[in-house]
């Protein structure tokens, strides 16, 4: 292999145990994907992606993200690298892949809008099957030997037969509510441990691939952060809230690092192209999962510990704010007694004048009534004088 990654290496291997190497490679990797795909199934409520459907703003924006941006970025960052065909080739499957399962599971880690994550899933899952042949079809052109090599048909016929494995998930998730659940995570398990073997099996059929030229690592590394910063920003300037903005960025993020090896697998079986397309996908699959995991434990000891301490802040502010609220209420409550104490004081004195002046105007009507008796005893007196006159 070149310092660009070629190699002469095709699938029609001499060794036996290669061969072998290959096809279990193969097999683990189809297994893994329908796994995947009936775990997804086993997920889905029509209700909720129905109601997502309704309000398709997330679902459109992580569109934009998937089948629009991403491509470009993975195009653009092959021609960055100036990566051989058969590299470029499997950055390109990368970048055209839907969102993978694994997203749905980081959303909700990271306290995003689940429902959103689990319908982007399927919707993109279903539009990969016009997308990514057309993705492919567009972008490879810079690299007329890789284009040369892709199976348009049999890439879109794979995906839509990948809707059989979902649609019975989906039928199971109806007849069996309450262990759907458990055969979800079930699936997602043993699909997870199928497809860390097959790159075991490439790597070990193919120990040349592993000590590739350091731009496929370089690539690969930061290939998942642009496409979370990408899926993170967009829908920020589209103004959604924060969990739908962490279930579009975990979408774009983690993508079908399974699907992408498969439709590889799928040329690899009419003996085209070379294992060294393998090589971006494989080394993605274990950034991705590096890189996102840190992600979601840095977010969780942010929200642990910086939050709490913003919370508790706001709490003793809320406390202090009580505790002025209430001295607040107890010194308006002392000025009302003391209004109260004053007003009663005043009907105290005003009573006291009241009956003063009714004391006073009593005591004038009875010295009235003495100067009248002394006035009428007098001219009495004189009357009886002059009578006897």
């Amino acid at each position: 292999m070149s310092g660009n990654g070629t190699n002469e290496t095709t699938t029609e291997a001499t060794d036996p145990l290669k061969q072998k190497l290959t096809i279990a490679s193969q097999v683990a990797m189809g297994s893994a994907l329908i796994l995947i795909m009936f775990g997804m199934g086993c997920t889905i409520t029509l209700n909720e992606v129905w109601k997502n459907l309704r309000r398709p703003t997330g679902i459109l924006i992580g569109f934009l993200c998937q089948f629009i941006i991403m491509p470009f970025v993975g195009w653009s960052l092959a021609h960055i690298f100036q990566l051989a065909p058969n590299l470029a080739l499997g950055t390109l499957a990368i970048a055209t892949s839907p969102g993978g399962t694994f997203s749905n599971v980081l959303t909700f880690w990271t306290n995003g809008d689940t429902c959103l994550s689990v319908c982007m899933t399927i919707c993109s899952t279903v539009i990969a099957i016009g997308m990514m042949p057309l993705n492919l079809f567009i972008y490879s052109r810079s690299w007329a030997e890789a284009a040369a090599i892709i199976p348009y048909v049999d890439i879109f016929i794979a995906l839509v037969i990948l809707l059989i494995p979902c649609s019975l998930g989906i039928l199971a998730h109806r007849k069996l509510t309450k262990w759907s659940k458990k055969i979800a995570n079930v699936c997602s398990g043993i699909a997870m441990v199928m497809f860390l073997l097959a790159i075991i099996f490439v790597a070990v059929s193919s120990p040349e691939l592993v000590y590739a030229h350091w731009k496929p690592y370089i690539l690969s590394a930061i290939y998942p952060l642009l496409a979370i910063t990408v899926g993170y920003v967009t829908p920020w300037l589209f103004r959604q809230p924060p969990p739908q903005r962490r279930a579009i960025a975990f979408e774009t993020g983690m993508q079908n690092g399974a699907l992408a090896l498969a439709v590889i697998n799928l040329m690899l079986a009419r003996n085209v192209g070379d294992l060294a397309m393998t090589i971006v996908p494989s080394l993605y699959s274990l950034f991705v999962l590096i890189e996102t995991i840190s992600i979601v434990v840095l977010y969780n000891v942010y929200i642990k510990y910086c939050q709490d301490k913003k919370v508790g802040k706001e709490e003793n502010e809320l406390e202090n704010d009580a505790d002025y609220n209430q001295r607040k209420e107890d010194d308006e409550e002392n000025d009302l007694e003391k209004d109260t104490n004053i007003r009663h004081e005043k009907g105290d004195e005003e009573n006291e004048a009241w009956n003063d002046a009714n004391y006073s105007q009593r005591k004038m009507d009875d010295e009235e009534q003495e100067r009248r008796k002394e006035i009428n005893g007098v001219n009495h007196n004189n009357a009886f004088t002059e009578t006897e006159k």
